[in-house]
């Protein structure tokens, strides 16, 4: 090793008369030498009859052997982000002799590390010759990041990625940035199903006019039932309108081509109270979009007509409008109930769009748009796991290429827009700019067992977690409070104990929360 006394020089003689003396450049007077460091050694060495002979060698060594330590950082400088265990450590390595071995603090044999967590480190190398060097590095983690924080910061086409997000939360975590932000939410959920949950559980927490089904439903020849077709249509209306709201839709529909904002604002006919239409063009035109003529409508796509008054189901909003004429001039506008033909509401004015996805329309074959052209520039993205939308994607465009947008031309929108992604996977720290971990785990499976419900409860109140138990009724309530309490006092567990809260003023009966 560099600076070791550990070399040694075996000195042969021949000739002369023996015995011999020898001095060597170092004062020393052996034969050999031994446990002597890198230089040039010379040595006289005399015979018996003083006769001399000169020699001299040269011992190396290696250059030190020196170990560096560095480990990449994120945004704020630290090299574990919040989500743990993506921090990595380089190791450069100089001097010595190769091949080189590592015994690292955590285990590894490895030169390098990756995948790793916050913490201190520390390295031993050691070379072909048993030389030693020694390092260490300190990993430092980012404190977690509220939700707000990572957004206002975030930028089109960044990405912040929230961890271990399950059951509902996606929908409060959704409802959250939609009612601090009050923008555009394009959520993608991974599939029909998880679409129509996300879809009632945001519009219980921000109420049904801010949210918006755009879903798709097999039927022929890739059409889809009517009242997709109105939801589709009523999303690009509120879409186009710049309004605030969430649109919930699933891959199959997300990828489906539209009609182009343009067209859609152009073939979207507004009717408003005490201004005048031309009363037979009006007529005409819901003719064109195949509206059709009924005595009594019921459903979207359909008018009557009696006399001047003009009753229209568009395939915008989920109930038909009476419009009254005094010739040309729109003197009453009103919404009316289906049923009983009881007016709802008076209204200011009345849009009324075709039925642009219909096989039927024509125009429906050369469309190029997609849901992303209707978003405001300060919407935000929400993926619910990327990787299952782009596979749902694939799958479909497959079978129906002229229709859909491939995986590709969906992704290349993701661009524009700042992108929010629930995922449970860990990614590659190339593809976020921030990351968050809520570390909500989902609802375990009781199976109808009691027992199997008290002991997770009180595992979790061991952890310093309250729990509420949510009934439909207060007898539902006194009942499945017996029977924990029967379980608790089997297993040796301790009682529960109940609170009561009230529902909504609007609702007649009380919520019962066990506690």
């Amino acid at each position: 090793c560099h600076s070791d006394t550990s070399g040694s020089i075996d000195l042969t003689v021949t000739g002369g008369t023996a015995p011999y003396s020898y001095i060597w450049t170092n004062e020393a007077t052996t034969q050999d030498l031994s446990n002597v460091g890198a230089g040039t050694y010379g040595v006289v060495v005399n015979d018996a009859n003083n006769c001399p002979a000169v020699d001299s060698v040269t011992l190396t060594e290696p250059d030190t052997l020196v170990s560096s330590l560095s480990s990449p950082t994120f945004n704020g400088g630290y090299n574990v982000t919040c989500l743990g265990n993506n921090g990595s450590i380089d190791l450069t390595i100089t001097g010595g002799t190769t091949p080189y071995t590592y015994s690292w603090s955590n285990g590894a044999t490895t030169e390098d590390l990756s995948g790793i967590g916050a913490g201190t480190y520390d390295v031993t190398i050691t070379d072909l010759n048993g030389c030693v060097s020694t390092g260490s590095v300190t990993l430092t983690q980012s404190p977690p990041q509220s939700l707000s924080t990572s957004l206002s910061l975030l930028k089109v086409g960044e990405k912040c990625v929230l961890q271990n997000v399950f059951g509902s939360l996606s929908s409060f975590i959704t409802s959250k940035i939609f009612s601090e932000n009050k923008i555009q939410i394009l959520f993608i959920a991974s599939d029909i199903t998880k679409a129509e949950k996300v879809f009632d559980d945001c519009s219980q927490l921000c109420g049904k006019e801010n949210v918006i089904l755009v879903s798709e439903q097999s039927h022929h020849h890739g059409a889809i039932v009517i009242d997709e077709f109105g939801n589709h249509i009523e999303a690009l209306q509120k879409l186009s309108s710049g309004n605030p709201i969430i649109v919930v839709t699933h891959p199959s529909a997300l990828a489906r081509k539209i009609p182009s904002p343009q067209t859609f604002q152009k073939e979207t006919l507004e009717i408003k109270l005490n201004e005048e239409t031309d009363f037979k063009k009006f007529i005409d035109k819901l003719n064109e979009w195949n509206f059709e003529k009924v005595d009594f409508i019921s459903s979207p796509g359909e008018f009557s007509v009696r006399g001047g008054i003009v009753d229209v189901f568009s395939f915008v909003g989920t109930t038909p409008f009476r419009i009254e004429f005094f010739g040309d001039e729109v003197v009453s506008l009103r919404e009316f109930d289906v049923l009983s033909q009881r007016s709802i509401r008076d209204v200011q004015s009345v849009s009324i769009v075709p039925n642009f996805l219909s096989e039927e329309n024509e125009t429906s074959k050369s469309f190029t748009s997609s849901l992303f052209d209707y978003l405001q520039s300060n919407a935000v993205i929400i993926l619910e796991e990327e990787t299952f939308i782009q596979k749902e994607i694939e799958e479909q465009f497959q079978n129906n290429e002229r229709e859909m947008f491939s995986w590709e031309e969906i992704q290349t929108n993701f661009q524009y827009f700042p992108i929010v992604e629930f995922s449970n996977f860990q990614l590659s720290i190339t593809n976020y700019k921030f990351s968050i971990d809520f570390n909500s785990s989902s609802q375990p499976s009781f199976n109808g067992s009691i027992d199997s419900l008290v002991n997770n409860v009180q595992e979790l109140g061991r952890d310093d977690f309250q729990v509420f138990i949510a009934c439909s009724s207060a007898s539902e309530k006194k009942r499945l409070e017996e029977l924990i309490n029967e379980s608790a006092e089997r297993l040796g567990e301790e009682s529960f104990s109940s609170s009561r809260f009230a529902k909504e003023e609007s609702n007649e009966d009380n919520d019962e929360i066990l506690h």
